[in-house]
């Protein structure tokens, strides 16, 4: 059973990619409620166009975050044209198990390390504004202006209001 939520998950995501770009999903994001991420572990800020290349990892954990923290630009499939800047640790160490059932215990950094917090975030019922303390952060990008937010997200003049966010989460959550 857990395979075939896998082989979805992916299935989903690969998807998901042909329309716009995808680098993380959770499996609640789908209606699933499993403790299961995917995420494109080759990915960085260098090679942002590339085909993705998803890793499975059941009942991951953060074990560790790094003192030192960066803002940088996330988007969710889980919250359409909204995008904003979230305050993460630059580093981690997660502990999780493959799609195998083999225990894994791995550092990462960087855009990777922010993406492996964005999908834990979703296995514990969060999604990135509920980290924003500045709203201010919290942007509208239509689909077409994409490529121009994430050249220029520090200066995005198209914010979306905290309250107009808690609309939203409860509008989401009377449609489940």
């Amino acid at each position: 059973e857990t395979q075939e939520l896998i082989d979805y998950m992916l299935e989903v995501a690969y998807f998901e990619c042909k329309k716009s770009k995808m680098v993380g999903l959770a499996a609640p994001q789908i209606g699933l409620k499993k403790q299961i991420i995917l995420v494109d572990t080759r990915i960085d800020l260098k090679n942002i166009d590339e085909p993705p290349y998803f890793e499975v990892f059941i009942n991951p954990e953060i074990i560790w975050t790094s003192d030192e923290k960066e803002e940088y630009r996330e988007c969710c499939y889980s919250t359409g044209q909204l995008a904003g800047v979230v305050l993460r640790p630059k580093a981690i160490v997660i502990k999780a198990y493959t799609r195998e059932g083999k225990a894994l215990e791995q550092k990462y950094e960087g855009y990777t390390a922010r993406i492996f917090q964005h999908e834990v975030d979703h296995l514990n019922g969060l999604r990135f504004p509920d980290r924003l303390e500045d709203f201010s952060k919290l942007h509208w990008v239509e689909k077409d202006e994409m490529q121009e937010y994430r050249e220029n997200f520090e200066n995005w003049t198209k914010t979306y209001s905290k309250e107009n966010w808690e609309k939203f989460i409860k509008l989401k959550s009377q449609k489940s």
